[in-house]
């Protein structure tokens, strides 16, 4: 049953701040949860970045140069995460105009043949990154000639890292400021001084998700149910008089 049938213009127009509503309430209660499965990581904030095995495209240590501006967004993602893959599409954009505020040095945990054909521009989802931006650096972190564990078992180890991506924001000094959910949310709203609902709202990964698609068909169903039984409590007020 389509959702228009049998509802007036009236009923349709309210639906967008009902709508609205579930979408803020959805927004507040996807935050709470996933800042529930992050304590490992908000337990970082203020304490130093600690010293990672990180290489360059050469396969050169790359280390020493994380810091270059007074903010340092390291961004670690993996090639078959959406959530990654949406956010880093967005990071040319958001970062224009802000090459002498901030860096986002994005940190890949696949094995170094993998990460290479992205950076040549072979992964299609990715292609964005064969373009280079002043203020987005690629590295790779590599934990198997030291550890010989899986890169993701270390982070997790060391930085609490258990989902991906995962952001660290970082001062001039390389100390921890911030672990936010997203890169691009949090540079929307501290730079440019954006409100941060309306950011997640209008984000490409807030609509690449497919639970912001079945929260929008439960909106649906519930709406229409509950104006129809309005219309019939009406009906029968009407009847009865």
């Amino acid at each position: 049953m389509s959702f228009t049938k049998n509802l007036s213009p009236a009923a349709i127009l309210l639906f967008i701040p009902f709508f609205a509503i579930v979408f803020f309430s959805f927004y507040h209660l996807k935050k709470a949860r996933l800042q529930a499965k992050r304590t490992a990581v908000h337990q970082q904030v203020g304490k130093p970045f600690p010293a990672l095995p990180l290489f360059n495209r050469q396969n050169t240590t790359a280390g020493q140069q994380l810091l270059q501006k007074e903010t340092t967004i390291i961004d670690f993602w993996y090639r078959n995460c959406p959530q990654c893959i949406a956010e880093m599409q967005q990071f040319p954009q958001v970062l224009k105009g802000k090459e002498d505020k901030v860096d986002i040095v994005s940190v890949s945990i696949d094995d170094e043949a993998s990460w290479q054909k992205v950076l040549a521009g072979q992964f299609e989802p990715l292609k964005v990154i064969s373009n280079p931006v002043a203020n987005w650096r690629q590295l790779r972190v590599d934990f198997a000639g030291a550890t010989n564990e899986p890169n993701a078992r270390q982070l997790a180890n060391v930085l609490g890292v258990k989902s991906y991506p995962a952001f660290f924001v970082l001062d001039k000094n390389g100390i921890i400021k911030d672990v936010p959910a997203s890169a691009v949310n949090y540079i929307e709203t501290s730079y440019n001084k954006r409100n941060e609902f309306w950011v997640y709202a209008t984000s490409r990964s807030a609509w690449q998700s497919p639970q912001t698609w079945l929260m929008v068909l439960l909106a649906v169903f519930i709406y229409q149910f509950l104006y129809k039984q309005v219309l019939l409590v009406v009906q029968k007020k009407q009847a009865a008089n």
